[in-house]
């Protein structure tokens, strides 16, 4: 796979992955990938959402605001398209503009900035759970993946989300000098972030790849 040098430093592209090397037959009857890529793929594809909302909040920080608008967003789009044009590639069967529109249709309502944290410093901290998940993630997608294009396509996002969290923690560690902030409210922060994942993003978008692909069953918790 080749890479190109963006931006003065290397980064890959959606033409770099050989879509047409996969070994469908590895993976198409394995569920539990399809539903975890499906539903990451309508995750990533959102991106758009909640980048508008940081940039209002940062929006008095150019630097922040310049490196979410033409890095952040940018990538966490490209995930979302690489991991779509996967799905579609795998599970040609399934209706992914139908789930994804579904899922907009719940989630959009809380991509409001009434839901970020009380202040920058404390974003930036719910920010670095966030990319600390999502490189999880992708490193467990890389490691037990059975078809070797999704492997490598995993760890190069997982790459990503590891630059990332190393960005906003580099950005709460400025803010944290302007505005100290007491242990207890980084602690709480990381708390209120870890509680609220089964109503947010990954959850929703898991509930509308179930419905959309087993249209006949009722959604439950257990599943």
């Amino acid at each position: 796979m080749t890479e190109r040098r963006t931006a003065g430093r290397t980064h890959w592209h959606l033409e770099d992955i050989p879509f047409g090397d996969i070994r469908v037959d590895a993976i198409h009857q394995d569920s539990h990938f399809f539903h975890m890529l499906a539903s990451a793929s309508l995750v990533e594809t959102a991106a758009d959402l909640y980048t508008e909302n940081l940039l209002r909040f940062f929006g008095g920080d150019q630097e922040v605001s310049a490196w979410l608008e033409r890095e952040w967003q940018h990538e966490e789009m490209q995930h979302g398209a690489a991991l779509r044009r996967y799905v579609a590639e795998v599970w040609p069967e399934f209706p992914w503009q139908q789930a994804f529109d579904a899922f907009l249709g719940e989630y959009a309502p809380l991509c409001d900035a009434a839901f970020l944290g009380p202040t920058p410093a404390l974003e930036l901290v719910a920010r670095c759970v966030v990319e600390t998940g999502t490189s999880t993630l992708y490193a467990t997608l890389a490691q037990a993946s059975p078809e070797p294009v999704l492997a490598a396509l995993a760890e190069r996002i997982r790459r990503d989300e590891v630059r990332h969290y190393k960005h906003f923690y580099r950005y709460f560690r400025a803010y944290r000098e302007r505005e100290p902030v007491a242990r207890t409210a980084v602690l709480r922060s990381l708390w209120n972030r870890v509680r609220e994942i089964d109503s947010e993003d990954e959850f929703i978008a898991f509930k509308h790849v179930f419905l959309a692909a087993t249209p006949d069953a009722a959604f439950t918790r257990a599943d």
